[in-house]
C-alpha cells in the first residue's frame, strides 16, 4: 500500500546532499522536524522547519542526551494507521503522525579512532537516533525510515513516482537496512566496552601474577618478564582472553 509522506523528522550528523532531499519534500509540501545542527542547517538552506523542542513542547535536557525520546515523537511514529484505538489515543492526545524519518549516527568509530578519552566516547553512543531508527524499522507498514545519504536519491526517485507517496517494498527494503545498520552499530559499542573490560581484567591478572612470582623471588620471576615481553600478543596490546591463556 502506498502511503503519503506528511510529516517527516531529519536528525542528521552528515549533512551532505540534504539540499536535494528539502527540495523534493518542499515541492510535496512534507512538514519537517528537526532540532540542533541539522535544523540550522536546514534553515540556511532556506526551508521551514519545525525545532524539535517546539514542536514537543519540551526543551531538551541532560547535555542534549534527551531530546528525540518524547511519546509524541515515538508515539507519532510508531502508531498504527489501521488501528483504531490507536488512532483515537493519538487524537485525543493530538499527536500527529510522522511519516519518514531520516537519521545517521553520530560518527562513534570516527570518534574511537581518533581518541582514548572514555567520556568522549560515551558521550558519542548515540541513543534517540537508533530508538527511532528502529521505531520506525519495526513500524515499516505506516513509516518509511532512511538511514543513509546514499539512498536519497532512491527515496527521491519513490515520491516522484508516487507522488509523494512510498510504497510497502520501498518501506520493507528501507527497514531492513535499518535494522541492519543498527545491529552492526550496537556492535561496535559491545566490541568497544568488551575490549576495555578485557583488558582491564589481563592487568590485573597480570599484577596478581607478578605478586605471586616476586614473593618466590628473582630467579622465578625473570622467566616471567622474559615471557612475558617476547609475546607478541603483548606487545601489540593484545590484551586478549587467548593471550591470558598462555600464563
Amino acid at each position: 500500500m502506498n502511503l503519503k509522506v506528511k510529516n517527516a523528522l531529519i536528525s542528521i550528523s552528515n549533512k551532505e546532499n540534504l539540499n536535494s532531499l528539502l527540495k523534493t519534500f518542499k515541492k510535496y509540501h512534507i512538514n519537517i522536524i528537526s532540532s540542533g545542527g541539522t535544523y540550522a542547517a536546514i534553515k540556511k538552506l532556506g526551508y521551514q522547519c519545525t525545532e524539535l523542542s517546539k514542536y514537543t513542547g519540551f526543551k531538551e535536557m541532560l547535555d542534549g542526551r534527551v531530546k528525540t525520546l518524547h511519546p509524541k515523537i515515538h508515539a507519532g511514529i510508531l502508531h498504527d494507521r489501521q488501528n483504531k484505538k490507536h488512532k483515537s489515543e493519538m487524537f485525543k492526545q493530538n499527536f500527529p503522525a510522522i511519516d519518514l524519518i531520516v537519521v545517521n549516527f553520530y560518527p562513534f568509530q570516527k570518534i574511537v579512532s581518533s581518541t582514548k578519552n572514555p567520556k568522549q566516547i560515551i558521550e558519542n553512543i548515540d541513543i534517540g537516533g537508533p530508538t527511532m531508527v528502529r521505531a520506525a524499522a519495526k513500524n515499516f507498514k505506516n513509516v518509511t525510515i532512511i538511514t543513509s545519504k546514499d539512498d536519497y536519491q532512491n527515496l527521491i526517485k519513490e515520491i516522484n513516482k508516487n507522488k509523494g507517496k512510498t510504497s510497502i517494498e520501498f518501506r520493507e527494503l528501507m527497514s531492513s537496512k535499518a535494522f541492519g545498520l543498527t545491529a552492526y552499530y550496537d556492535s561496535m559499542i559491545a566490541k568497544l566496552i568488551t575490549t576495555a573490560q578485557t583488558r582491564e581484567e589481563a592487568i590485573n591478572k597480570m599484577k596478581r601474577a607478578l605478586d605471586e612470582f616476586i614473593v618466590e623471588g628473582i630467579k622465578t620471576t625473570i622467566p616471567f618478564h622474559k615471557k612475558l615481553m617476547n609475546n607478541p600478543e603483548f606487545i601489540n596490546g593484545n590484551y586478549t582472553t587467548k593471550f591470558m591463556e598462555t600464563f
